[in-house]
Formats: structure tokens, sequence, C-alpha cells
């Protein structure tokens, strides 16, 4: 992932919970499955579960790379998995639907 320069820094955000730093550290340890980071910035700052840039979330980041533990906590701490529509949902069913094993007949 890249940080969007309205991310690298430390002013608060007009349409987002916390600082750019905070919204992309968080970003990043959920897309990282980093459960203990993830948890230590929402015990210090709990709207951060909120936090969003063009319409993607802490929950968004943690489905798309499949991490469960991670996806859990936010929606335990008050994420809400319907925020955008069923887009999570739909990813969530694709990134956990087992895919069938690769087959080569020669």
């Amino acid at each position: 992932m890249f940080q969007p320069e309205e991310l690298n820094g430390h002013d608060k955000l007009l349409w987002s919970p916390g600082t750019g730093q905070e919204a992309w550290e968080l970003f990043c340890a959920c897309a990282d499955g980093n459960l203990e980071i993830v948890t230590r910035l929402i015990d210090q700052k709990p709207a951060l579960v909120r936090a969003h840039y063009e319409y993607r979330t802490p929950l968004y980041f943690a489905v798309r790379e499949n991490r469960l533990a991670v996806a859990m906590f936010l929606i335990e701490r008050g994420a809400e998995p319907f925020w955008n529509g069923n887009d999570l949902v739909e990813m969530a069913r694709r990134t956990m639907t087992p895919r069938p094993p690769c087959s080569v007949r020669l």
C-alpha cells in the first residue's frame, strides 16, 4: 500500500476520527493482521474504529486480507460491516471460499 498525502499528517482529519497518521497506522495494522497494534490504537482512541478514507475502513482492510481475528475484534469494538453496503460481505465470501486445487492434465 502507498500512503496518501492526506493520511501523512498529524492534524485531525475533517471527515474521519483521528489524524491522518493514526488512520494510516490502523489501516496498515489491519491489513497486516497485527492485532496487538490494532488493539493498542483502538484502546487509545476508540473512535478510530470508524476511521475511513475513500470509503475504506479498518474493517475493509482486515476483510480484504482475510484477517479474521482483526475483523472480529473491530466488529466487537463497534465497526459497522454494512457501513458501505454489502461490499464487505461479498469480499469475505470471495476471500474465504475454498478454491478447487489446480489440476493439470497432460
